[in-house]
């Protein structure tokens, strides 16, 4: 079982408002996230930063019998790293040093991860559906796999924890995971549809895609 890492911190300068925040439909963007990812994985991890009391609020009301309290920054998981949980739980992780991009987000969610695989899916992807993360699985000759569309690679990313020392020693020199992962194999697996690269980055995307202005 793999568990699943959702990056929700950023300051979402180009949207404007919170996207976690953002309504879609009955539901909110993080709720959404989160709701995809329980379909498939055990254990999910959000990262928050940027108006965290707010997301860490909505996903208390949301989810209140999965959500566990995190492990001490620096606790090993080695032991019980490929072990997957018994229960569903959800760890809301606060990364203080969120405006210094994505990449800080993802190692404080990595240092929750207890699994061999986990995925990393953006909060602002709301089409990703359980479908688009059951479709890629785990390969014993990579460190990372990717859902491709059209040549192009989306979300979610399934990687190995063999990646997580890289990932806590990378310097300011590795903008994001993607350049980290380059170092690493990788393989690519074909995507369901176009959902694995679509996100709402923007105001005018979201008025776009949501139900709530379609």
């Amino acid at each position: 079982m793999q568990s699943a890492l959702i990056p929700a911190a950023g300051l979402s300068s180009r949207m404007g408002s919170s996207k976690p925040l953002l309504r879609w439909g009955d539901t909110t963007l993080v709720e959404r996230a989160v709701g995809a990812a329980f379909e498939v994985c055990l254990h999910v991890i959000v990262v928050v930063g940027h108006e965290a009391d707010q997301v860490d609020a909505v996903l208390r009301a949301s989810f209140p019998d999965a959500l566990r309290d995190v492990a001490p920054a620096g606790t090993d998981h080695s032991a019980g790293r490929g072990q997957a949980a018994r229960v569903p739980h959800l760890s809301v992780v606060r990364n203080t040093e969120y405006r210094n991009g994505m990449l800080s987000s993802l190692r404080c969610g990595a240092a929750q991860v207890s699994t061999e695989w986990f995925y990393i899916a953006p909060v602002d992807m709301p089409l990703l559906s359980a479908d688009a993360y059951r479709a890629v699985q785990p390969h014993p000759d990579a460190d990372a796999v990717f859902p491709v569309w059209n040549g192009r690679r989306g979300h979610p990313v399934l990687v190995r924890s063999t990646v997580l020392p890289a990932l806590f020693r990378a310097g300011p020199e590795i903008g994001a995971m993607r350049d980290l992962l380059k170092e690493f194999r990788c393989r690519e697996t074909p995507a369901q549809s176009e959902a694995v690269l679509i996100d709402v980055d923007t105001a005018s995307e979201y008025k776009r895609l949501s139900p709530e202005t379609r």
